[in-house]
């Protein structure tokens, strides 16, 4: 907890001064009327702290103001980021300006609408890059990638599994949304569904009292319904998710095995965040992997694209993991891929196979630029 306690104090003060800085520009840009400067303080201090004071009040009683602000924080933290990009790119403009002018003669003479025109431009803007991202959002593609692994499975040749991960109900994410998710995953007819994490997004309390789960009773597949905790079931409260993921007929896979069909090895890992939310560490691969008889194949289901030369050092077959939505829009996704040796989709290193789903749903920002929401089926043949 101390740990994810002060990744949050870095990120809130890395987001405040973004805020700060965002709102002196725009305040700059306004005229000197202080009916509108004031206007625009209120309003941007509203956005600047909704989400976090949604997030509070929401744990306190849900409620239209809660689930108002939340949304509204939600947008605002990609609004944020773009109205940033925005502010720099005049700041650049400003400092070439200052050395070799370059600005328009009707700018310079007409200086103070000029800075107004271009507020409201970037407010356009960013209004219209929003809509198109949550647009975006709400269309859930399948994306299917087939796989071989050369190793023989005893009963089946083949199998096609439906991989989820990061739906992140709550709020944001309601049943809504997650009955396109559930019907998409019935109509491929998989063998076997698999969640890789994150199915929750903060406390599942709100999403029994909301009913935003029931479309899961409706899944279906012949060799069952699996799941491995996120950061986000950590973060929400994990002794609540437990029993929620049981209730809904899916089998969480928490540091253990499972052999599917007398013929491969389905091994799904606690995520890695475990620690930081209980003092206790995950399993190592290599203690999980005691009693597996590795001539079978073996699927590791990992939320976290993360330890990956420890999955090579112990033989398995292909990791499917989620997490990273691959930044879920643009420019965050440039972002992920210097933290992350696979951010997204399918890759090879040395005997391991690997595929990163960019996820089903959403975390903050309700938009995807992009990184287009997912349903992964997986196409597996066995056998050399």
């Amino acid at each position: 907890m101390t740990n994810f306690l002060i990744f949050f104090t870095i990120v809130f003060v890395l987001y405040s001064l973004a805020n700060f800085y965002v709102f002196i520009r725009g305040l700059q840009a306004l005229p000197k009327i202080s009916s509108i400067r004031i206007s625009y303080t209120i309003v941007f201090i509203i956005l600047y702290l909704s989400y976090l004071i949604g997030r509070i009040l929401e744990r306190i009683h849900q409620c239209q103001v809660s689930n108002i602000l939340i949304w509204s924080g939600s947008f605002w933290m990609a609004a944020l980021i773009y109205f940033l990009m925005n502010v720099i790119i005049f700041d650049i403009i400003r400092g070439i300006n200052s050395t070799t002018p370059i600005y328009p003669a009707f700018a310079t003479f007409y200086y103070e609408s000029t800075k107004l025109i271009l507020f409201i431009s970037s407010i356009l803007i960013v209004s219209f890059i929003l809509y198109i991202g949550y647009k975006n959002s709400k269309e859930v593609t399948l994306n299917t990638q087939l796989i071989k692994i050369d190793k023989p499975a005893l009963e089946i040749s083949e199998i096609n599994i439906a991989f989820v991960s990061d739906i992140h109900l709550g709020t944001v994410i309601d049943n809504e949304r997650l009955e396109k998710i559930v019907f998409l995953l019935n109509s491929v007819k998989p063998d076997l569904i698999v969640f890789g994490g994150d199915l929750l997004d903060e406390d599942v309390t709100k999403v029994e009292e909301n009913n935003s789960a029931e479309s899961l009773k409706q899944l279906s597949a012949k060799y069952g319904i699996f799941a491995v905790t996120g950061n986000h079931e950590y973060i929400g409260g994990i002794d609540k998710a437990i029993p929620f993921i049981d209730k809904h007929n899916i089998t969480l896979l928490r540091d253990t095995s499972y052999f599917i069909a007398n013929s491969f090895y389905l091994i799904g890992r606690d995520d890695k965040s475990k620690s930081s939310f209980t003092g206790q560490q995950r399993k190592k691969l290599s203690e999980l992997l005691s009693d597996v008889d590795k001539s079978f194949p073996l699927i590791l289901i990992d939320h976290q694209p993360s330890e990956i030369n420890e999955a090579i050092k112990n033989k398995i077959d292909l990791q499917i993991s989620g997490h990273t939505h691959n930044g879920q829009f643009f420019p965050v996704n440039l972002i992920v891929k210097l933290i992350y040796e696979f951010p997204y989709g399918y890759h090879k290193k040395q005997n391991l196979q690997f595929f990163v789903s960019t996820g089903a749903g959403t975390w903050g920002p309700p938009i995807r630029i992009m990184s287009p929401p997912e349903v992964v089926l997986l196409k597996i043949k066995f056998g050399t």
